[in-house]
């Protein structure tokens, strides 16, 4: 008799908002060292320089940090069985989408802070003020500032960041580590078309080459008409990087991000939900996030959690990945997070219980939980 598999729980991304609180006060202050306020992560050095400054700053934080814990305080999860626990060499990179977030942040605050003293300047206020904060924007020194009129101000110095697109992903963290962090948990899928996502770019469906009014989603039990629709007249968005999206209406501890959006013939199209992952070595995709936004609807007799799985199926077999794995209401990751939301957990049952089981995936049960179901699996 062969020896039964076990099968393991997916596991959890665990508690971020301590390490990328520490990684913000860490790229603020490299702002201040380095001469170029918009400073980027290019080489492997720079993440090296970036974590010494990090772990060697006095902030609170790194007293809790475990080095074979990499994603922090989460002692519960050995890293999703992946080779990085504890290995000093994939350290740095294991680390980039919290590090790229933290650049990102700070530099989202650069431009805004610049556009404020652009406008500022215009005015009669006080400009050895506003010198001192262009100053402290740009590291320029203060005698070579005062040297220039305020319109030269704005063009020289403060036009070059307010016109910076902090919305890619390669305006932080070098493309090539980027391509070594995947590298960890891809070994035969597709970087290329993986890279999309750290571009952040705005029509994913079409940079895939999906066609989404041909993406069929079954509609539940009850619902009066067809049992699939399509998802016509809408698109995908991708993006990378833990905490808040670039509308700044979505926050994931997962460090990819598919956004669905509801095409509009006139303005800016309408978001609808977020769904979020993460990768597991090797060639599994981890779904544990899917957020409603306040805007469009899926299409009617579905749910979120249907589209979004279904979506998570199609990108997976273009990425070439090899599986999904994803939460039921029980385990899911967001109510370490908001425990005791009775609400929130019949939200997770839709969206991650019973929209797996509409789509026939496998369930994941573990030993010695009598019988428990702990995840589900779906093989691509």
């Amino acid at each position: 008799m062969t020896k039964k598999e076990r099968k393991h729980t997916p596991k959890c991304e665990g508690r971020f908002g301590e390490l990328r609180g520490l990684f913000y006060e860490t790229a603020r202050e490299i702002r201040r060292i380095k001469q170029d306020p918009l400073w980027p992560i290019v080489t492997q050095a720079d993440i090296t320089d970036f974590l010494d400054l990090a772990w060697g700053g006095g902030f609170e934080p790194i007293t809790l940090f475990d080095v074979t814990d990499p994603y922090f305080l989460n002692r519960r999860d050995t890293l999703r069985g992946d080779p990085l626990v504890g290995n000093r060499e994939n350290f740095g990179i294991a680390l980039i989408p919290f590090i790229f977030e933290a650049m990102r942040e700070t530099l989202y605050e650069n431009v805004g802070k610049a556009i404020d003293l652009t406008e500022r300047l215009r005015t009669r206020e006080d400009r050895v003020l506003l010198l001192l904060e262009t100053e402290d924007l740009t590291n320029r020194p203060f005698d070579k500032l005062e040297l220039l009129q305020n319109g030269d101000l704005v063009e020289e110095i403060l036009k070059p960041i307010c016109n910076r697109d902090f919305t890619i992903t390669q305006n932080s963290v070098y493309p090539t580590l980027l391509e070594r962090y995947a590298r960890l948990y891809v070994v035969e899928g597709d970087i290329d078309r993986l890279n999309l996502f750290h571009m952040g770019v705005v029509s994913l469906d079409r940079e895939l080459g999906m066609s989404l009014h041909k993406v069929m989603v079954p509609t539940l039990g009850g619902h009066k008409g067809d049992k699939y629709v399509p998802l016509s007249g809408y698109h995908l968005r991708a993006e990378f990087g833990t905490g808040p999206n670039t509308t700044r209406n979505l926050i994931s501890s997962a460090p990819y991000r598919v956004e669905l959006y509801k095409k509009q013939n006139h303005g800016g199209d309408i978001p609808v939900f977020g769904m979020n992952f993460y990768l597991r070595h090797p060639d599994i995709m981890v779904v544990s996030q899917i957020q409603d936004i306040r805007g469009s609807k899926v299409p009617e007799g579905t749910t979120d959690g249907l589209c979004s799985l279904v979506v998570a199926e199609k990108i997976a077999a273009m990425l070439g990945l090899k599986q999904i794995l994803t939460y039921t209401h029980r385990n899911n990751p967001v109510l370490y997070l908001y425990p005791g939301e009775g609400k929130l957990m019949s939200i997770l049952r839709i969206n991650f219980d019973e929209a797996a089981r509409t789509l026939g995936w496998k369930s994941i049960t573990e030993e010695g939980k009598n019988g428990e179901i702990m995840g589900y699996r779906r093989k691509i």
